[in-house]
């Protein structure tokens, strides 16, 4: 069978995410309870080198670059898995993605002030986004390892997330017919109800298996809006919008879980979720009514 192009770049790029949007950058938390216990690392520890993941992925954004080591190990072969995924991905993309000339650029181009000024609802988005979604990640493992779940739970749970989260290939449709701000609002209220799920009944199994769910249906469309949000405001210069979103969500990352570390030893796990997902829901909120406030003005200027 012969694949289209399209076809050859939409299996390329979903291995790329596939390794580095969603494996890489979230399997600290699914690892976490191991690599504490192996390590001995305390609390503040922990939360350091959650942010100093983020910090890379900041890198990697910035400078384009990667390097993995890895070692032998139950949690450290998890890693060595992700590495040698991230290789095949590699391989594929130089298999798969078709070589074109750059397109030309256009000298219309806008300077970096009206970027910023048409980036301001996203980036502010990519903020909370970003920040709410790496404390679930970091934090989900633990919550569970603490309650009365048994311990094949946690794996499956992140697994029932990546099967869910394939609604996300219909984010574009669901943007054409809500458009991308109210689907980002939804998207921070549906992780808001996962985080307080996880927070408050992280010992039922019913609960568990639900806040999974549906956390995984906000995660994907959560993060998918955001390219075809920034596309839909700056189409001359939509990935640069893309990429400046995702700096900004990469710095909000490497802060939330240091000030997560912070906050827990007086505040405590359970409590920290909750609030998260206190502001995860505020932000939606704050979201939807922007958009509403938007829609009237709109609608005044053409009457």
């Amino acid at each position: 069978m012969t694949l289209t192009a399209g076809t050859r770049i939409g299996l390329a790029g979903a291995a790329v995410v596939g390794v580095a949007f969603g494996m890489a950058r979230y399997a600290y938390g699914l690892t976490l309870p191991g690599i504490r216990e192996n390590l001995g690392l305390s609390e503040l520890m922990v939360d350091l080198v959650s942010s100093a993941t983020f910090a890379g992925y900041l890198a990697g954004l910035l400078l384009g670059g990667l390097a993995v080591l890895s070692a032998l190990g139950s949690w450290r072969l998890v890693w060595a898995g992700i590495a040698l995924a991230a290789v095949t991905a590699a391989l594929v993309n130089l298999r798969l993605v078709p070589r074109t000339r750059p397109a030309p650029r256009s000298n219309a181009q806008g300077g970096a002030s009206s970027l910023v000024a048409a980036l301001r609802v996203p980036a502010a988005y990519s903020v909370v986004y970003f920040a709410v979604v790496v404390i679930y990640f970091t934090y989900a493992a633990d919550a569970l390892d603490s309650g009365a779940l048994p311990a094949t739970a946690v794996p499956a749970l992140y697994a029932a997330i990546g099967l869910t989260g394939m609604v996300g290939v219909a984010t574009g449709a669901l943007a054409q017919s809500m458009g991308s701000l109210r689907v980002a609002a939804l998207s921070l209220v549906t992780v808001s109800a996962a985080l307080s799920l996880l927070g408050l009944a992280s010992d039922s199994l019913t609960a568990t298996m639900a806040w999974a769910c549906i956390f995984g249906v906000g995660y994907m469309t959560g993060s998918a809006v955001l390219a075809v949000w920034t596309a839909e405001l700056v189409p001359d210069r939509a990935v640069a919008a893309f990429t400046a979103c995702l700096v900004v969500g990469a710095i909000s990352s490497v802060a939330a879980p240091a000030i997560a570390g912070a906050v827990i030893p007086g505040l405590g796990l359970r409590a920290l979720l909750v609030l998260t997902a206190a502001v995860s829901l505020l932000s939606g909120v704050a979201l939807m009514l922007h958009g509403f406030s938007r829609g009237r003005a709109v609608g005044r200027t053409r009457s």
